[in-house]
């Protein structure tokens, strides 16, 4: 880490010294020379700071690069739920880190409280900010459900969808869209969206290894004082040998 700090020192003083004079005058150049003093600045506190820990000195407060870190576990539950399905390859999108926050989704509870139970942390101090029910099971109507999509944050809403025949065939094929406002704790809309027939073709064609080939999405916008939601289905097509 030393050496990198001191290569990075290097490069800068490099740039600036030996570069030709004419790139003074490019637009562009005080951004430039904003980012090179950044560097600089950042790596000379990192290498004073190490200093001050080896002379066994306290290290001075205003440097920012000098922080202890803090380890914190954030626990992604298996489902307690029979109807909804919480598989492993997907736990990764159970989990979305947005500004200073990290949100988590489990599916738990009992009686009216039962569904996904969405945790807000706060990414600092691993504070419980926000634990609530954003989808209640009584929402939920059908087979099994599966949480195969990627939880989305945008401000103060959490996207949520549910699936029915992916990444395994049912009578049923679709995703249950939550949108959700998780500073208000409130359910702000519900949409179905059917699966096109190309992504069933190949739920039920290669189901083994449906994943590599197939994605579902949803993402987040906002334009003025609204907000847009987007659905997306990715099937790519089967290679011949």
């Amino acid at each position: 880490m030393v050496y990198l700090a001191v290569l990075d020192i290097y490069n800068v003083v490099l740039e600036i010294m030996f570069k030709h004079a004419a790139e003074t005058i490019s637009p562009n150049f005080p951004e430039k020379f904003a980012f090179l003093r950044s560097t600089l600045a950042r790596n000379l506190a990192l290498l004073e700071s190490f200093h001050q820990q080896t002379g066994h000195e306290e290290p001075q407060g205003e440097k920012i690069h000098y922080q202890v870190l803090k380890e914190m576990e954030f626990k992604i539950e298996t489902s307690k739920l029979r109807q909804i399905v919480l598989q492993k390859r997907f736990a990764r999108d159970r989990v979305v880190v947005s500004g200073d926050n990290i949100f988590i989704v489990n599916a738990k509870g009992e009686d009216m409280e039962a569904g996904l139970v969405l945790a807000v942390h706060h990414l600092k101090t691993g504070e419980v900010i926000k634990q609530f029910t954003a989808v209640a099971q009584s929402l939920l109507s059908g087979n099994k459900y599966t949480l195969c999509t990627r939880l989305c944050v945008l401000d103060e809403f959490v996207c949520l969808s549910l699936s029915q025949g992916y990444p395994k065939a049912s009578i049923s094929s679709r995703d249950q869209v939550f949108l959700v406002n998780w500073v208000e704790e409130k359910l702000v809309m519900k949409q179905t969206v059917s699966h096109s027939p190309q992504l069933k073709d190949a739920v039920k064609e290669r189901e083994d290894w449906l994943t590599l080939n197939t994605s579902l999405g949803v993402y987040l916008t906002r334009k003025a004082d609204e907000v847009f939601m987007l659905h997306s289905e990715v099937v790519l097509p089967e290679l011949g040998c």
